[in-house]
């Protein structure tokens, strides 16, 4: 017990504490590797003075200190951070429903126009943007997501063809509730949209030429110029 003894003296009791204290850390079988690991609520629960307690602990810390044994705590590291949420859907795009509009083909920057006749089958082609009727066209709704383009001159509307492969050529006909004469707009970015024909899925689209009078069809959807469109409000 004689190392414990030292280590009590160095701690800085008086010899009258140290004969009260090594009483109670022998009956506790308390040696002096165990009393460097004991703390405050082991000391007190064995009997030791709270003043005599204090002195221990302390001198526990500072040698434990010069050693480089001093017991840190480690703080856990933080959690993970939350998995990213998903994006928010995309918003339909902005519409203007039942304005004039003039639909820009953006390869060539010329518009959609329907030939001058009035009658059913009177076919869509690009041409050169022009401020006369058959070049203009009115976007109505039909129901949520799905509508109808009017041809200004004639009243008559925008529809495909029935078939459902490539290169359907789109025309003039007098309004029916049918997919071929129903469109969808999705965003194609930049302020252009992609315009798809419910019956098909496919898009519209213009052959990648710049002449006036190229046919308007269906086709494929592509992430091209000549498959994507601008509405511009006259």
């Amino acid at each position: 017990m004689q190392n414990m003894r030292r280590a009590l003296e160095r701690s800085g009791l008086t010899e009258e504490a140290i004969q009260r204290c090594m009483p109670k850390l022998e009956e506790a079988c308390v040696d002096e590797r165990s009393l460097r690991l004991a703390t405050k609520p082991d000391l007190l629960s064995i009997g030791i003075a709270l003043g005599d307690c204090l002195k221990i602990c302390h001198y526990i810390t500072t040698e434990s200190r010069s050693n480089g044994t001093e017991t840190t705590t480690t703080t856990p590291p933080p959690p993970p951070p939350p998995p990213p949420t998903a994006p928010p859907p995309a918003l339909p795009p902005i519409l203007p429903i039942g304005q004039p509009v003039q639909i820009q083909v953006m390869h060539s920057n010329k518009g959609l126009a329907v030939h001058e006749g009035f009658g059913n089958g009177v076919e869509c082609v690009q041409w050169d943007l022009l401020d006369k009727p058959n070049h203009k066209f009115i976007i109505e709704t039909v129901r949520e997501g799905v509508y109808k383009i009017k041809v200004l001159h004639s009243g008559k509307y925008l529809a495909v063809h029935e078939g459902m492969g490539n290169d359907v050529v789109c025309v003039q006909w007098e309004f029916l509730d049918k997919p071929n004469h129903l469109f969808r707009f999705d965003d194609a970015g930049n302020g252009c949209h992609y315009i798809s024909p419910c019956h098909s899925g496919k898009s519209l689209a213009v052959n990648a030429i710049m002449e006036n009078g190229t046919k308007c069809i269906q086709w494929d959807r592509h992430d091209t110029p000549n498959h994507k469109f601008k509405l511009l409000l006259c």
